[in-house]
């Protein structure tokens, strides 16, 4: 495990960017400044995560705050918006399509319960089935609304 170095100055803002709510509005530039820089790099190496500068040196005695926030956090904060994040296309987020799919697949024409669907479901996919799940009808044509209330 490899401990943090002390802090530096600059460090405090770059953790209050990161997780304060005030700094919703800068910590949306700082992400859409990284995707522009991430997509630019897509083009000329055709590896995202592997540009260098774009991960945090695992060799290093002490990381820096500012390193982990700006190489880590801020690709784990992507990726998070991508799994959060509906498609405009469809309005489902990445697990939800892949209930939908492994519906679709196994050719469920029943209702099924939720639990029954970690056994058909690939591993991780049933994180997309849980109660604040908005599509519900989309998988559960028959669900009452009652129903949907008492789960949400």
């Amino acid at each position: 495990m490899i401990p943090f170095a002390v802090t530096q100055e600059g460090d405090k803002e770059l953790i209050e960017l990161a997780f304060s709510k005030k700094k919703a509005d800068e910590r949306k530039e700082w992400l859409r400044q990284f995707r522009v820089k991430s997509m630019l790099s897509v083009v000329v190496c055709c590896l995202m995560t592997m540009q260098p500068g774009t991960y945090l040196d695992h060799n290093m005695d002490e990381i820096p705050f500012s390193d982990f926030i700006n190489k880590e956090l801020i690709l784990f904060s992507m990726a998070d918006n991508v799994r959060s994040i509906p498609s405009a296309a469809d309005g489902l987020k990445p697990g939800q399509r892949k209930v939908i799919w492994g519906c679709f697949k196994r050719k469920l024409k029943k209702e099924i319960k939720v639990g029954g669907l970690f056994t058909i479901l690939p591993l991780g996919a049933h994180c997309a089935i849980f109660p604040r799940l908005p599509n519900l009808s989309v998988i559960f044509p028959k669900l009452q609304l009652t129903t949907m209330v008492r789960l949400l």
